[in-house]
Order: C-alpha cells, then sequence, then structure tokens
C-alpha cells in the first residue's frame, strides 16, 4: 500500500507494541512498479471467492439491519 502512495495512506492497528513495531518495518521495503502491478493482480478484487460470512451470520446481520431501520 505505501508503494501506492499518495493516493493510499495504510493505517494499521493494533494492541501490542511488538505488531506496531513490526509494521514500521514496511517503510523499509522498496518494491519495484513492476511488483507493485504483480501484487495487485494477485491481490484483485476480482479474483476473490467464496461468501464473506457464513449464512448464520449473514442472518444475523441481515436481522440487526432491519431492527435499527425500521
Amino acid at each position: 500500500m505505501l508503494a501506492q502512495a499518495p493516493f493510499i495512506l495504510p493505517i494499521p492497528g493494533t494492541r501490542f507494541e511488538a505488531r506496531a513495531l513490526e509494521n514500521l518495518q514496511a517503510l523499509d521495503v522498496e518494491l519495484t512498479p513492476e511488483q507493485v502491478e504483480k501484487i495487485g493482480e494477485l491481490v484483485s478484487p476480482t479474483n476473490i471467492a467464496g461468501e464473506r460470512y457464513n449464512p448464520t451470520v449473514m442472518r444475523e446481520g441481515d436481522a440487526e439491519k432491519w431492527r435499527w431501520t425500521t
């Protein structure tokens, strides 16, 4: 995401200092334009498959939505 700056700014969240320090190491990584393009192809939204939630969670989400809108 950092390679796409200034258009994208990742804001990672964590509860642990060690993870925050690990995330900061991304500042030391430099990718070529070709690498950025390849990564974009691999994680493209068109490559995502399957449901985000299982049917039970989907029903609960629908019930929650209707509870707040009716």
